[in-house]
């Protein structure tokens, strides 16, 4: 967050997002944080609260721009389709499923997630620590880092880098699948830009050697 920003809690709120995302890629370790919670129940906790922080952000924004007057009421609903516009075709798919899945998550019965199983890349979660005896390795499980390797990857990489068997949720949009993480990073990206975007606008920066 930059100090001239105009809308610090649309910016406060994406960083909420990031820290559910962060916790949405960390999963796999929720049986070890608390046992009376399985692994999806954990996932679908922390996919709806990535997703309303998310919302907020976009919502907040809009009300931040109006209420400090960087932008009057009219001209920011001109200016917010334009930006989605300007999107490439698979940004927007993006932008419009975080939308879509917030939805979904709080009108309906919950965003809808597919379970698919495979082969993915994980990274050990190691805790090094010294005794009388030497250094020993200790921590929870490995956590899934990836997508689902094709079988072609999974060989090439099988003597590089740890793989394990992992089910990954997906949404499914128009019958094709899509790692929920992986959308879930791509948004928070857009939603960034979004923001970034917004604050340029009112803040125009005078070129790098203007006088």
């Amino acid at each position: 967050m930059t100090l001239e920003s105009r809308t610090p809690r649309a910016v406060w709120k994406a960083d909420e997002a990031e820290f559910f995302l962060s916790h949405l890629r960390e999963w796999a370790r929720a049986p070890a944080l608390n046992p009376r919670l399985d692994p999806t129940q954990k996932f679908a906790f922390y996919l709806s609260a990535f997703l309303n922080a998310a919302y907020s952000s976009r919502e907040i924004l809009r009300l931040e721009a109006i209420q400090s007057r960087a932008i009057s009421r009219g001209a920011f609903d001109d200016w917010k389709p334009k930006w989605e516009e300007s999107l490439g075709d698979d940004d927007a798919r993006i932008w419009r499923l975080g939308l879509d899945a917030r939805g979904q998550e709080v009108h309906r019965r919950g965003a809808k997630t597919v379970p698919v199983s495979g082969i993915v890349q994980v990274r050990p979660q190691q805790l090094w620590r010294g005794g009388i005896y030497g250094s020993i390795v200790t921590g929870p499980p490995s956590v899934p880092i990836g997508p689902l390797l094709d079988d072609e990857t999974a060989a090439a990489l099988a003597s590089i880098v740890p793989l394990q068997l992992a089910t990954l949720q997906h949404f499914e949009v128009e019958g094709e699948r899509l790692e929920v993480v992986t959308v879930c990073t791509r948004y928070l990206s857009l939603l960034r830009k979004y923001i970034a975007d917004f604050d340029a606008l009112v803040n125009p920066r005078e070129p790098k050697g203007a006088p």
